[in-house]
């Protein structure tokens, strides 16, 4: 089993919104989970970044 994770940041909910709201960026999205090859699952969700750390 593998596990990816895509994070974006986005400059506000605003923008997240705009983007997610696209026919093709959904219709992008049915693609890959219709693919039977890639036994996709979704789970979104937004956070806030509290902590960023960086290395020295």
């Amino acid at each position: 089993m593998s596990h990816f994770v895509h994070i974006a940041e986005w400059t506000s909910g605003t923008a997240l919104d705009k983007a997610t709201d696209n026919a093709e960026w959904h219709a992008s999205l049915q693609r890959m989970f219709d693919d039977p090859g890639l036994h996709i699952t979704s789970e979104p969700a937004s956070y806030r970044v509290v902590v960023e750390l960086r290395p020295s």
